[in-house]
């Protein structure tokens, strides 16, 4: 049934003027057909999620989406020529400014304000909880440097630290450790 199927597909290919083994013919690009086949702006928002946060160079921003995205390509995510235009946003986009932001989606903020990983801040809804005040966010980067951020964090959770001082901390060794102040007044907004 297979070889039947490929004879078909042969003989429509040969009908337009192209060959099942010509590869320099326009067709598109096969793309899985299987629901992990992504939309342009999916891919995008993967790669920025897998890529969020500062760089030390533009190179190594660029590096990262390169790799992000010819992985999407390896997986039949994504066509080639997706991919190519996917990097082309964040090279003359994100990657200029060496960082890409965050989104409220990427970190599943629904509420407060939260760190853009790009010296900025993003908010997501009203603030969270009962707690109207930011809470200091201390990271602690292997340079030496320590970083103030205020952010709606959960300050009792390791992991929810980590997301906002190990890209914080990127361009300095990367994350040593992290503090966090419970609804701290330097965070308060006048």
């Amino acid at each position: 049934m297979a070889n039947r199927k490929l004879l078909v597909l042969a003989a429509a290919l040969a009908s337009c003027g192209g060959s099942s083994h010509d590869e320099s013919t326009t067709s598109p690009e096969p793309v899985g057909t299987t629901a992990s086949a992504l939309s342009r702006l999916d891919a995008t928002a993967q790669i920025q999620a897998s890529c969020k946060g500062a760089f030390a160079t533009r190179d190594a921003c660029e590096a990262c989406v390169d790799a992000q995205a010819d992985a999407l390509v390896k997986q039949k995510a994504i066509t080639r020529k997706q991919a190519a235009s996917i990097e082309d946003v964040f090279e003359h986009g994100a990657c200029r400014a060496r960082c890409i932001p965050t989104t409220c989606a990427i970190e599943g903020a629904t509420c407060g304000t939260i760190p853009d990983l790009c010296g900025g801040t993003l908010t997501c809804g009203a603030s969270c909880g009962t707690n109207p005040t930011p809470n200091l966010q201390r990271c602690f980067c292997i340079d030496g440097t320590q970083l103030d951020i205020c952010a709606q964090v959960d300050c009792s959770s390791g992991p929810a630290q980590d997301v906002i001082c190990g890209p914080a901390c990127a361009t300095h060794g990367g994350e040593l450790g992290t503090g966090c102040l419970s609804a701290d007044p330097v965070c308060a907004t006048p």
